[in-house]
């Protein structure tokens, strides 16, 4: 049984986001990682250039960005074309803001290999870590559906983000992972210019938030003046390996 990671950056380097970190972590759990890099300027092109070069198993693509979310589905749709043609036997998807948690490994590749042969979509779950690696909350899921079987036709609607993909019977998988994109800790500038870039895309649907506009002034994001609503909780622990130097650098450990 083979299984193909896949994601997908634009500009990831300006943002300060672990989009290194979470290809490093896909590796630990696929045969190949697919990652789609969007008319980045800011280097973010280069360092997957070197990524790929120290490890075979990372194959790097290109694809023109656009104005609207729905090109986040397009853009993963090229990507599983690509994976189909190589004949993989499941692809997921795992954001650029997301780390597997390594220790849900082995348990979910058990139930990869025993899953019924017409299920064609499985879910992983995810802890969301805002604003600090310290603290959780409760984002808009708790799973999606982003592990798909190959050649069986599986794509996300060419209309949506690419958040999750839908049809038919969706079974849930011990995987998780681990959401840090909301993490502002050493990087709240670089965190708001993500959300304000970001929200763009998501003007049809009334964006973006004037909560973060508001924050335009002093330049840096504040998403629990944002998220008013959100019950933020304690997060113990534990962290996936990957992500550890990144943690000590934002608590000051690490230079």
């Amino acid at each position: 049984m083979t299984l193909a990671a896949y994601t997908y950056v634009r500009n990831c380097v300006k943002i300060d986001y672990p989009f290194v970190e979470s290809i490093l972590s896909s590796l630990l759990i696929a045969d190949r990682v697919f990652v789609c890099d969007c008319e980045s300027t800011d280097g973010t092109w280069e360092t997957l250039q070197a990524l790929a070069r120290s490890d075979t198993r990372i194959e790097i693509m290109r694809h023109p960005w656009g104005d609207h979310y729905r090109i986040q589905g397009q853009v993963c749709n090229g990507i599983l074309e690509r994976i189909d043609a190589e004949g993989y036997d499941w692809a997921i998807q795992v954001q650029a803001d997301e780390i597997v948690c390594e220790w849900t490994i082995a348990p979910f590749r058990q139930d990869l290999a025993n899953l019924p042969g017409d299920v064609k979509l499985a879910r992983p779950s995810y802890t969301h870590l805002c604003p600090d690696y310290r603290t959780q909350f409760p984002f808009i899921y708790r799973s999606k559906a982003v592990v798909s079987r190959c050649r069986a036709g599986m794509r996300y609607d060419p209309n949506s983000d690419a958040c999750s993909m839908a049809g038919g019977e969706t079974w849930g998988v011990a995987l998780e992972l681990m959401h840090v994109g909301k993490v502002q800790v050493g990087r709240e500038r670089e965190a708001l210019a993500k959300e304000l870039e970001f929200q763009k895309l998501y003007t049809t649907l009334g964006f973006p938030d004037p909560k973060f506009l508001a924050q335009a002034e002093s330049g840096r994001v504040d998403y629990r003046a944002a998220f008013t609503a959100a019950e933020f909780t304690p997060y113990a622990g534990p962290w996936p390996a990957v992500i550890l130097p990144r943690i000590a650098r934002a608590e000051g450990r690490l230079p």
